[in-house]
């Protein structure tokens, strides 16, 4: 027994004299621990467009090896191989993200449909609000500059003009379109003589004082500027009189998501 306890004791002191040698500081070789940026698993959030539900879903997610320069080419990776798992995504796979660019707070993304891809307004918010979302699930990044090509909007609706902040206002939320609170309060006013709780005071002041001469309307197109509790909604209309007689013109409308419903706050002229 004591044979073994001596044993014991001179093993050791051989060891500890071993770790103990004395060495400069760029001559130790360091093993890395699991936890530092290169075996690093980070829990991403991920936002993903559920067509079934008409809104945006959140997931938490683990990537491996991700670092800060890498974090938006793989979280984005990582949303569009999730929605490729069920049916009940839209197939983010429609779109080519082609880089990204940091600037401060704000990430300019390059993005370009495939071809052949048709998306209607509520499965281009979507797909827009997964992509601002899960960019700006990183820290620091307030905002989201969208670039497709020379093009001014996303695919059809949403303006890609100023760079979009992300939203809450269609996460776990249906998604409501914010044309037909237009249409409907154009309607009102010209056929029904009547404007609802859905105008505020302002807005019902401009139409009597702008298009009181007119006895019916068209709406030829309309886009967004984004998807928030704040939005606007630009159309192009033509306006008619009792003549017939037909103008064209353009107009915003100021719009406040509240409850699950737009309000209109406010008109205005867009010259």
């Amino acid at each position: 027994m004591k044979k073994i306890t001596l044993l014991i004791i001179i093993l050791f002191l051989i060891l500890f004299s071993s770790c103990s040698e004395n060495k400069e500081e760029s001559d130790v070789i360091k093993i890395i621990p699991f936890n530092e940026d290169k075996n690093k698993e980070e829990i991403v959030q991920i936002y993903l467009p559920n067509i079934n539900l008409s809104c945006l879903i959140t997931e938490l997610t683990t990537i491996k090896d991700i670092t800060k320069e890498t974090y938006i080419e793989r979280s984005l990776q990582r949303m569009i191989m999730r929605s490729l798992e069920s049916k009940s995504f839209i197939d983010m796979n429609i779109i080519n993200i082609m880089k990204s660019d940091i600037v401060d707070e704000t990430v300019f993304l390059t993005i370009e449909w495939k071809d052949n891809v048709y998306v209607n307004e509520e499965e281009e918010c979507l797909i827009l609000y997964s992509l601002i979302n899960t960019v700006s699930s990183m820290d620091e990044i307030q905002y989201v500059k969208i670039i497709n090509e020379t093009k001014n909007f996303f695919f059809s609706k949403y303006n890609i003009k100023e760079a979009f902040s992300p939203s809450n206002t269609v996460l776990y939320k249906d998604y409501v379109k914010p044309i037909n609170i237009v249409d409907e309060i154009l309607n009102d006013y010209f056929y029904n003589e009547d404007i609802h709780s859905n105008a505020s005071e302002k807005a019902v002041k401009f139409l009597n004082e702008n298009l009181s001469e007119y006895i019916g309307y068209n709406i030829k197109n309309y886009y967004y500027n984004q998807y928030n509790t704040l939005l606007t909604v630009t159309i192009e209309a033509t306006f008619y009189n009792e003549k017939y007689s037909r103008t064209d013109e353009e107009l915003s409308f100021l719009l406040e998501y509240n409850n699950g419903k737009f309000r209109i706050r406010e008109i205005y002229w867009l010259w």
